[in-house]
């Protein structure tokens, strides 16, 4: 999986067999990412992955997004490995892998967590509440960031841990989301990482950013492809609505929206550049919105009934752009990016 044809044959795969479970529960999709392979990739092989590179991973996130199915590739595959292996408790990792189980990952903005570590004995205590944690009710492992006295560091619990307890919660697209509550949880030291950097923490940010960006490029096509056909296909005074000039108004912003978050997350992927990726995350943030607006000023109210699956794929976008920070949160981070560059590196990028 080094090229862009192979990337491609594997999003076409993934959307096709995807197509047929996007109604389903989570699992039945997380199933089918399983039986086809697909479930890590981009997980190295050293911790029971099948290798391959964050692009190819962006290929399966797309292919899901296009697909709209639920399923916790952003947080199973694409955040717990990578951070444990990074903060050196890989082990872990592999053990999640081989014996199927499901982690999700908190995602701080900033070093501080709201999560409180603290000494015991030869272990630790964790206490604090995570509020509207992606996947938390359907868990088997919670993968936590959380600050002590020594700075922050990283934890590992199950969900089943005496002293963990999750509100089951949904996000605006019905996906599971949960406030985790750890009441003086007992952590034994092999779970528990040394002191994590504030590099560390960032680029778990951008990854997490990054990684649902491109997701929601996957959906952004689906609806660009769903809001052409129905202005196709619906006569309206004796033509079709895309004969109108206010109907081609919105259809053409659907497009540039959906290309410009596209070149955006590609380059992103590539370079895996702060400020590169804080445009990406921006960019995609706001066509999520303004894609949303268009396609349900096209289909009309229809759009918002179970009739048409336009809202399964609106709802998603809305509620993915918030996650991980808004668009408001990365336009400032990448204004900050782009002051501490070189002058003009910033447009020469």
């Amino acid at each position: 999986m080094n090229d862009a044809n192979d990337r491609d044959l594997i999003q076409k795969t993934v959307e096709e067999a995807l197509g047929g479970a996007a109604r389903e529960p989570w699992s039945e999709a997380w199933t089918v990412l399983q039986g086809l392979g697909f479930a890590f990739v981009g997980v190295a092989e050293e911790l029971g992955g099948p290798g391959g590179a964050l692009a190819d991973l962006g290929a399966v996130l797309a292919a899901a997004g296009y697909a709209g199915s639920s399923v916790p590739l952003v947080e199973a595959t694409a955040l717990a490995p990578w951070l444990l292996s990074r903060v050196g408790l890989a082990h872990l990792a592999q053990h999640s892998i081989e014996h199927s189980r499901l982690p999700t990952v908190t995602v701080p903005r900033t070093v501080r967590s709201p999560l409180r570590l603290s000494r015991s004995g030869d272990g630790w205590r964790l206490s604090g509440v995570w509020r509207s944690l992606a996947w938390a009710p359907v868990a088997t492992d919670l993968v936590v960031l959380a600050s002590g006295d020594d700075g922050t560091r990283l934890a590992m619990v199950p969900v089943d841990a005496v002293g963990v307890s999750v509100d089951a919660a949904e996000n605006l697209a019905a996906e599971p989301r949960g406030h985790v509550h750890f009441d003086a949880t007992v952590i034994a030291s092999g779970f528990v990482s040394d002191p994590v950097s504030e590099a560390t923490v960032d680029h778990l940010l951008e990854r997490a950013a990054l990684c649902r960006s491109v997701a929601m490029c996957g959906a952004l096509r689906r609806v660009r492809e769903m809001t052409v056909q129905y202005a196709t296909d619906r006569v309206q005074f004796g033509r079709p609505l895309r004969a109108f000039q206010a109907i081609q108004q919105h259809l053409a912003d659907v497009e540039g929206w959906l290309r410009g978050a596209q070149i955006a997350c590609a380059a992103a992927v590539a370079s895996s550049d702060p400020f590169a990726v804080a445009s990406a995350v921006t960019w995609t943030s706001r066509a999520g919105r303004e894609v949303s607006r268009c396609a349900h000023q096209v289909h009309g109210a229809i759009g918002v009934t179970h009739e048409l699956d336009l809202h399964r794929f609106t709802r998603r976008l809305l509620a993915w752009s918030c996650e991980h920070g808004n668009e408001a949160f990365w336009a400032a981070r990448t204004t900050r990016l782009a002051g501490s560059n070189q002058p003009g590196a910033a447009w020469r990028s």
